[in-house]
């Protein structure tokens, strides 16, 4: 099999390295120019980075034969298809198991706790903590937060989330609850929820000193109201590819070996 590696994404870097010590076939482009585009090597499998998965597939997708295995995340498998003229791609979730989806959660949360710490003038410990969603990455962060005795509280608009949230030892709240609706007793805000669940009368009550991570991807947090407002907002995407990307490369490695039936 001949692959294909496109990004400028360490992961990308590391998974280079990982593909030709098992003695694959890797054709690996950085940056995607215009003439890149057009001289697109041929392959049989796309290696597209986690970030940005389906902007880099769009430009590329006119120039691939159609029948290409490729892997990346959250790509719309039948808008592509409906665009090639063949119909063929075999579009491969990197994130879809829950097995490669908590792991990626670790590096994640270990990496929204590093701008944390570096962003903001106060500790960890003892600190009340708001995170907004309880998904996979929330989970994690969560329990690693508590173990550094910080103060969890999590918001979320599912019933079944709450009830865990408090099982674990968290206190729980429903957006709409009155309590929900004044943030000014939070030092950190991380909001893992890829919607605009966050009001603009709840960042009002959000205090000066008071950090707001936002690790979800778009639309998420109103960013240019929190700047407006004078809120330290911090969208940190990426983040397994920034502090972890080596753990990060063999994470995707194991997708690509157990679908590609690799030895």
């Amino acid at each position: 099999m001949q692959f294909l590696l496109i990004g400028a994404d360490r992961r990308q870097d590391f998974l280079y390295d990982m593909l030709k010590k098992h003695d694959c076939h890797v054709i690996y482009v950085k940056e995607l120019t215009d003439g890149q585009i057009e001289n697109l090597p041929q392959c049989d499998v796309v290696l597209l980075p986690v970030s940005k998965s389906s902007m880099y597939f769009e430009k590329i997708i006119t120039k691939l034969k159609g029948n290409e295995t490729v892997f990346g995340c959250n790509l719309k498998t039948e808008e592509w298809n409906n665009v090639h003229p063949t119909g063929a791609f075999q579009c491969i979730e990197y994130m879809k198991g829950d097995a490669t989806a908590y792991q990626n959660a670790i590096a994640t949360a270990e990496g929204c706790i590093v701008e944390m710490v570096v962003h903001s003038n106060r500790n960890i410990h003892g600190s009340q903590c708001l995170i907004t969603g309880f998904g996979r990455c929330a989970q994690v962060l969560a329990a690693k937060l508590k173990g550094m005795d910080a103060k969890v509280t999590i918001m979320a608009r599912n019933a079944v989330q709450r009830s865990y949230a408090e099982a674990c030892g968290y206190e729980a709240l429903d957006f709409l609850e009155e309590k929900a609706k004044n943030w000014n007793t939070f030092h950190y805000i991380i909001n893992t929820v890829p919607a605009e669940v966050i009001t603009e009368k709840q960042i009002q009550t959000i205090q000066p000193e008071t950090l707001m991570v936002d690790i979800a991807s778009k639309p998420g947090v109103k960013q240019n109201y929190c700047e407006n407002n004078n809120i330290k907002y911090i969208h940190a995407l990426g983040l397994p590819g920034k502090y972890a990307p080596e753990t990060s490369a063999k994470i995707l490695y194991q997708v690509i070996a157990e679908k590609l039936q690799l030895e």
